[in-house]
């Protein structure tokens, strides 16, 4: 009977008597038991780039999938006919046939201008939902004032179109001529007047504007800006005066600004003042630091 014990378990190979080492542990032949850190941190970054590259490729084929929507046609830019100046606005006259409309900084510059907006027709050649496309000469607000005279029914299609249609117009924006345009539906609702257009006698000072700055903003140097609107009185002075935008809010500067209406008074302009009794006007006040010397 053969000794159990004389049955030998197969030789391992010296590679395999070798001890366990570490992962990136060096072999005595030089080699690495397994990737070490940077390896495997290479390969990863490998990895990922070939991702990245594979989502550009898609993206560019879904962009030139697309091309065609994007080559859809562009629809024509038509003219605008004007509504009439309303007697309470004659004295605008040389303002064009926006009348107080015109931006008061292009008109302080004698600055002419346009504006290209988009809108959707409505009854007799309204327009609503209007958005600014381009305007030029720039920095001048002949866009905000070509959706203006929109949104109050000062301009019209000058084209027949079926409700809801969107359409561009360019609203011209030209001193001291008055549009030879076809006739305009009457204007019932008269827009209100620009501060800066009108003359007057008396105006706050530097000093009332000091007396009002808000205590808070005066503490964080914070400046502000504040929009009203205003009634003017018989006196010609403002009254009922409300504050329609405050930049930054929560700091007072339209309580301020409300405060400084008070000292406004209108000047004897060119037509009888009684035609501007009760007239709505935009006062924009804007509250700076004083400069420290």
């Amino acid at each position: 009977m053969a000794d159990w014990r004389a049955v030998s378990r197969p030789k391992r190979s010296a590679a395999r008597r070798q001890p366990r080492l570490r992962l990136g542990q060096r072999r005595p032949d030089g080699g690495r038991d397994g990737r070490g850190r940077h390896e495997q941190a290479v390969e990863a970054n490998r990895a990922t780039g070939r991702s990245k590259r594979m989502m550009s490729i898609l993206a560019l084929m879904a962009l030139a999938a697309s091309g065609d929507a994007s080559t859809a046609p562009v629809p024509p830019i038509e003219e605008v006919r004007f509504a009439p100046l309303p007697t309470s606005e004659r004295a605008f006259e040389a303002l064009g046939p926006v009348g107080p409309f015109y931006p008061a900084s292009a008109a302080q510059a004698r600055q002419n201008g346009e504006a290209i907006i988009r809108c959707h027709t409505g009854p007799a050649g309204a327009l609503a939902r209007c958005k600014v496309i381009s305007e030029r000469p720039a920095r001048y607000d002949f866009g905000v004032a070509a959706t203006t005279l929109a949104q109050r029914k000062r301009i019209f299609s000058v084209s027949s179109h079926p409700p809801g249609e969107a359409i561009m117009v360019r609203v011209p924006f030209v001193l001291d001529a008055l549009a030879s345009s076809p006739a305009s539906p009457p204007v019932d609702d008269v827009g209100p007047l620009r501060a800066a257009s009108l003359k007057w006698r008396s105006t706050p000072s530097g000093g009332d504007f000091a007396h009002v700055f808000p205590a808070v903003a005066q503490r964080d140097s914070v400046e502000g800006k504040a929009i009203l609107l205003c009634r003017i009185s018989p006196t010609r002075g403002l009254n009922g005066c409300t504050v329609q935008t405050e930049t930054p809010g929560n700091y007072g500067f339209g309580r301020a600004a409300v405060l400084l209406s008070k000292r406004f008074t209108l000047d004897q302009i060119q037509t009888d003042p009684r035609a501007l009794e009760g007239a709505e006007v935009l006062l924009s006040l804007v509250f700076r630091l004083p400069k420290k010397s």
